[in-house]
């Protein structure tokens, strides 16, 4: 699919004829001091409202990060209508929670509407990007998902027969599958998105990140056996109980590393391997730096008792955002895609209460 998406309508490869070429690094200028300021009203509305507010939060959320998200001088926009959002969550908010009821009167009937959520997953997955794109903006153009729901069925169902006929050894090729069809999907301006990696490149991040996660069960075990080893056999039911809550707590912990790994090299590969008309993109996240910010975030906010979170959300920010540059062909300014119409919300708020993941990398 990406092949095909990279080549515009002649059947060739873009290529700028102008002769101006440049690098921009992206860069995020928001403050912990000023988030915080924004959450803290957030979550106290949201809880005063009973959730409503959430919609208008989600919104001022991501307008400060967008807005504060420099690349070439210019600021990236978002423009979503929380009316809109909230009219979205109310809708999945009752359809969800039929189904929760379901499941007291009639087994079969909860079943049916287990299968029928599961088929909507392509549909939230079109619809919370198209709502996304169409909402989000760069120098007054904006964005556009063009991906179909009849496409997203087929990626869904490759990517299904993918797991079971591998025994799920093929989750890094659906990976690739869907970050390819999201990402080659999207339009700024009238310049298509081009992704340009391999399922081969997933593969191999994912490969990394397994053999660490060995590496980790090994530890845990020679531990566990150490401690099994010096327990003597008049040793207390406590001391048993304490050597396993040792050994949980290693084994959770020392997880951290193959995560860091994982999204660090997945947020390369998405960000590295697009290329937009003229314009390429590049990322160079490193696996010890995102495992320094994931411990100092994780301390951070459980000796704050959460309060740090906004800190850490903007720590992350930034090291992400000056981990990503583009190079530059000419000018950056491109003309408006044309017939792309501003769509409901209800994949958007599917996609936040139904705890789908479209976190591509």
């Amino acid at each position: 699919m990406s092949d095909l998406s990279c080549l515009d309508s002649a059947g060739q490869t873009p290529v700028s004829t102008a002769t101006a070429v440049r690098e921009a690094d992206f860069e995020f200028r928001g403050t912990a001091a000023e988030y915080f300021r924004i959450w803290i009203v957030n979550v106290l509305l949201s809880v005063v409202t009973l959730g409503i507010y959430s919609a208008w939060a989600k919104v001022r959320t991501r307008q400060y990060f967008y807005r504060n998200t420099f690349v070439d001088g210019a600021s990236f926009e978002y423009l979503a209508d929380p009316i809109k959002i909230l009219k979205g969550r109310i809708i999945i908010a009752v359809a969800l929670g039929v189904f929760a009821a379901s499941q007291y009167v009639s087994l079969a009937l909860y079943f049916a509407s287990a299968v029928g959520l599961l088929l909507l997953t392509p549909w939230v997955l079109v619809s919370a990007n198209r709502f996304n794109a169409r909402n989000s903006a760069y120098r007054n153009i904006p964005f556009a998902f063009i991906g179909s729901v009849g496409q997203a069925y087929g990626v869904q169902a490759r990517a299904a027969l993918l797991h079971v006929f591998t025994l799920g050894l093929g989750a890094p090729f659906a990976h690739y599958m869907l970050t390819d069809f999201v990402a080659s999907n999207h339009h700024y301006g009238n310049e298509r998105f081009c992704f340009r990696k391999t399922g081969g490149d997933y593969f191999g991040v994912y490969f990394v990140a397994f053999v660490m996660s060995i590496g980790i069960v090994v530890v845990v075990a020679g531990v566990a056996g150490v401690l099994l080893t010096a327990a003597k056999p008049s040793s207390s039911d406590d001391f048993a109980q304490g050597g396993a809550l040792v050994a949980v707590a290693i084994f959770y912990g020392l997880f951290i590393l193959p995560t860091a790994h994982l999204k660090a090299g997945l947020a390369n590969l998405l960000y590295d391997g697009l290329e937009v008309g003229p314009y390429t993109m590049r990322s160079s996240q490193k696996t010890h730096e995102v495992l320094k910010l994931y411990i100092g975030n994780l301390v951070a906010v459980a000796c704050s008792l959460g309060l740090a979170v906004p800190w850490a959300k903007i720590r992350l920010a930034k090291y992400r955002a000056s981990r990503t540059g583009v190079t530059l062909v000419g000018d950056a300014s491109v003309a408006a895609l044309q017939g792309q119409q501003v769509r409901g919300a209800y994949g958007d708020a599917a996609a936040d209460l139904g705890d789908f993941d479209l976190d591509l990398g």
